[in-house]
This record gives C-alpha cells, structure tokens and sequence, in this order.
C-alpha cells in the first residue's frame, strides 16, 4: 500500500495508473511459538447512538451451496504479506486496501492495543501445504469517526483507475450494532459456530457474515468482561487527501495516526 503516514504519499504525482502491483506471498508469522498467517481489525463505531461493528461486503458472491451468488460481509483482515514484518503491519495494510483507502490505523496504535489485551486470536487459514491452521490474530478498537460517504466517493473514484486488486475486494461498508450481534449469539457456543451467520445490520436488513467473521463476533461480544467492552478507542485523528482524483472529486483517508489511545 502507499505509505500515508508520509507527507510525500500526499504529494505523489505517479498517474495511478502506472502504479505497479506488488508481488503479495504469504508468509507465517511465530510470535510466542504461537504461528499466524493472517490479521485484522475489529472496529467499533457509533452510529444512530449504538455501538456498531464495521464490516466490509465482499466484491465476490459466495460461489456455491443455498446461498450461491449473495454477497458476505467479513471483517478487514487478510494474509500476512512476505514483506509484512508483524501482524500490526498486516492488520494496518489490509484494513486500509480493504476500505478503500478510507482508514488508516498506525502499527504504533496497534502495538498499543495487544499491549493492553484488545486483542485476541482464533484459528484462521490453513497453512500453505500443510493440514495444520494458522492463527488470525484480531485487534479491536473503537473510532470515533468512519464516515460512509467517503468510502463510496473512493469507491467510485477507484473505478476510474486500475491499481492492485486488493483495492477492489469490497464494495459496501456496513455497520452491525453490538446489541443485534447480541442477541443473536444469545444461548449459543462456539462450537455452534459452524457456518455463515445471517445477522441485521443498522438498516434492519439481514447480512451474511463469513464464518471467521462470525466466530471474531462471538469471541468479542461474549464472556464475563467482553471486549467490546473494555476495548481502546482512538479519538485523534486527521481527514486528509489521498491520490484518488477525476478533476472534480477528491479522495479522503481518515487517519489516525498518532499514540493517544483511550480505554473506553
């Protein structure tokens, strides 16, 4: 991803469409003999004054089974880059490819967080040629700002352009108040946990989840003290320009960027 945590990403004058793809292998992480190969982040906002999960859907239908050809939603996440040297630096890149270029949460907010146990992780991916899973390790934060609109008018503005294909895997974002996550894990295990869950989103209107989603939601809405509620938020953040552009529009980042993180 371009580096916007630098003044120079906003200033490049590359045409984006001669920015090349980068060559993404996966790699495996093995931090405290624990081996992860995939990351990402698990945001709270409020929206109509509830505490809502931000989800983005799926550019790619489901492919077979009932539900063929429906949309999911799924957390930001996705699989640890050769050049990625921690999972901070995974959840941070895939968070901001996969909203468009619409967030972007420094590795030093991240380090914060695990630091102060908003973080957990759960079986992901299976490891490549191999039968063993790798972890997920989920960060989780509460911002105070993520703005919708932005997200499309980037949306739009990517379509006029082509760069990597990580940019163009999601086409909606979509909020999920905690209370409606709630209610429907009520009674339930993990261990019922065993497909793609269907919940409502903000609008009423019911969303599949993907089952690494769905088992992250249980996970941090479940337990004596869940995370949702004892998660960090970040407060300090900064709207600025990217390098998406048609001459009338331009595209934003919300950028938080800074160490002030915040217990709830």
């Amino acid at each position: 991803m371009d580096n916007i945590n630098s003044e120079s990403s906003i200033k490049n004058k590359t045409p984006l469409s001669e920015i090349k793809t980068p060559d993404y292998t996966e790699k495996i992480l093995t931090i405290d003999d624990k081996k992860y190969n995939s990351a990402g982040v698990l945001i709270i906002n409020k929206y109509l004054n509830k505490d809502c999960i931000v989800f983005f859907k799926s550019s790619k239908p489901i492919p077979s089974g009932v539900n063929k050809g429906k949309f999911y939603c799924d957390i930001p996440g996705g699989g640890i880059d050769i050049k990625d040297e921690s999972l901070e630096e995974t959840a941070s890149r895939e968070l901001y490819e996969e909203s468009k270029k619409l967030l972007s949460i420094s590795k030093n907010n991240l380090e914060m967080m695990k630091q102060n146990k908003s973080f957990f992780e759960l079986p992901g991916r299976r490891l490549s040629g191999k039968r063993k899973v790798g972890l997920f390790g989920c960060f989780v934060c509460k911002l105070l700002y993520v703005n919708a609109k932005i997200y499309n008018t980037n949306k739009d503005l990517l379509k006029k352009v082509k760069l990597d294909n990580v940019y163009y895997e999601t086409i909606e974002l979509v909020k999920f108040p905690i209370e409606n996550i709630k209610e429907y894990f009520k009674d339930k295990k993990l261990s019922d946990i065993k497909k793609q869950c269907e919940i409502k989103d903000s609008s009423g209107t019911y969303q599949f989840i993907t089952l690494l989603a769905s088992k992250c939601l249980f996970l941090a809405v479940n337990g004596d003290n869940p995370i949702v509620d004892s998660a960090y938020k970040l407060t300090e953040y900064e709207e600025i320009e990217n390098n998406l552009q048609d001459g009338k529009r331009k595209g934003k980042t919300i950028r938080y960027a800074n160490l002030k993180v915040n217990k709830i």
